[in-house]
């Protein structure tokens, strides 16, 4: 065989492993055909008939025209009292959770696409209010505008913990506060105006986070190939890391760490720890940003 192709077979060998990686490690984070499909518009005029469960879809469902949504232009509210954990786990939904003038924490389904709405489960137990898809196949054939579910939590309202899981969904926080906070985005988007937390854990695998806010004890990054932002109060000094980064790149307030091999630790006996491992992503931490 002519070196020429001997080349030209290699390089296309380098090409399809590297493809298969990228492909196991997009199902890992979350990724779905349909969150593909939906960066082409391929979605567009689709229509699917499967089984009786299957939605059908002919049209897309205008959920809002972007303005601020009031508790009072909305019908679907549910109160939920005496809530102390807050457990989400929905894979390709918008959820927003907003702060308001209030007691109870507020659950609303009215954004959300009619044809979707039956298939959220959202229920109370024991002082935890859990909210998940009822049916994940329905929710993977439908193409169309899915909507958005709104929950509000009452000001200076604590929870002793919440986990938010929302794969290749989009997750906004306005403000929340929480013992425990746990975030968890597969290809999605996450966005927190601000938080308050004594313990953070934030996962990213090939999505985007951009976080704000206060950890009093300890804080854990994790990002694949994604990236992370995270805007925190103080100083770099005023922190411990333990930090970890693969061929990606970590920037802590002024200084850049890459490829480092092995974990490095930085202890400036603070009693405040934040554990930062980066994969092939970016993770950007900037000190001093947060009211």
């Amino acid at each position: 065989m002519k070196k020429g192709w001997k080349i030209f077979w290699i390089v296309c060998g380098i090409l399809a492993l590297a493809g298969a990686a990228l492909c196991v490690a997009g199902a890992v984070s979350g990724a779905t055909l349909n969150s593909v499909r939906s960066l082409f518009k391929a979605h567009e005029n689709y229509e699917i008939w499967e089984d009786e469960d299957s939605v059908h879809q002919d049209e897309a469902y205008d959920h809002g025209d972007g303005e601020e949504i009031s508790q009072d232009s909305l019908t679907a509210w549910t109160e939920y009292p005496n809530i102390r954990e807050l457990d989400i786990d929905v894979s390709s939904l918008p959820v927003e959770i907003r702060s308001y003038a209030g007691e109870s924490i507020m659950v609303c389904t009215d954004q959300v696409h009619p044809d979707l709405e039956k298939y959220i489960s959202v229920k109370s137990d024991g002082g935890t209010l859990e909210i998940e898809f009822k049916n994940t196949k329905i929710w993977d054939q439908f193409h169309n505008d899915k909507g958005a579910l709104v929950i509000d939590i009452p000001e200076d309202f604590k929870l002793e913990e919440a986990s938010l899981s929302v794969g290749a969904g989009e997750l906004y926080i306005e403000s929340i506060n929480a013992e425990e906070l746990n975030i968890e985005v597969g290809a999605g988007e996450v966005h927190v105006e601000q938080f308050t937390a004594g313990e953070l854990e934030l996962e990213c695998g090939t999505g985007e986070a951009d976080i704000r806010g206060t950890c009093r004890k300890e804080a854990g990054i994790e990002c694949g190939i994604g990236s992370v932002s995270y805007s925190m109060p103080g100083k770099m000094e005023e922190y411990d890391y333990e930090l970890n980064c693969g061929i990606g790149e970590l920037r802590l307030g002024d200084k850049t760490y890459s490829g480092l091999g092995k974990t490095q630790i930085i202890d400036n006996h603070s009693g405040k720890k934040i554990r930062i491992d980066c994969g092939i992503g970016e993770v950007v931490v900037t000190f001093g940003n947060v009211l």
